[in-house]
């Protein structure tokens, strides 16, 4: 068992990430379907901007729901530039936002605006956390999300296009 094993367990076993969770997963998967719907998107868009709605929950619930310690309000952010991935939590970050971002590309197309929003999601995060003291405020992280972002992103980018060729190829075969 590595070390990012007991960091996922430690933090998915904690009832506040639990609620939150459930909570949100329900609110923003839902949200989720129902913008691909209003918008007049197939079975299968819907399904992804749902699947983004549960990544984002998962990132809320993970970053901001964590019980502990006290709370010690206004501490401010670790100015601490860099993308080290030698600790188990420094893998996290980078993993923790590759599936929001998979699924809102496969949803919305739009890889580029996804990893922005991304960004400025975990720069909010990164905010909110030196604000009420719910974890370490790090400008890594910043990074290291952005860096699961894009990679997620691209996952859902090279998806979409595979499958736009495999079916421009199957609609352009002779029929016979």
């Amino acid at each position: 068992m590595n070390g990012l094993d007991v960091i996922a367990r430690i933090v998915l076993r904690d009832p506040a990430v639990q609620a939150t969770l459930a909570g949100a997963g329900v609110v923003l998967v839902v949200a989720g379907w129902l913008v691909g719907r209003r918008r007049g998107w197939p079975g299968w868009r819907c399904a992804t901007s749902a699947l983004a709605g549960a990544g984002t929950a998962l990132v809320l619930a993970t970053t901001l729901a964590r019980s502990g310690g006290p709370l010690e309000l206004g501490r401010g952010c670790l100015l601490s530039p860099g993308l080290s991935l030698a600790s188990p939590e420094a893998r996290l970050n980078v993993l923790l936002f590759v599936p929001l971002a998979l699924f809102a590309t496969l949803a919305s197309g739009r890889w580029w605006a996804v990893v922005l929003a991304c960004v400025a999601l975990s720069a909010g995060i990164e905010a909110v956390q030196s604000v009420a003291g719910t974890g370490v405020c790090q400008s890594s992280d910043v990074l290291r999300n952005g860096l699961g972002a894009l990679a997620g992103a691209m996952l859902g980018e090279t998806s979409r296009t595979v499958v736009a060729g495999a079916v421009r190829l199957r609609r352009s075969a002779p029929r016979g």
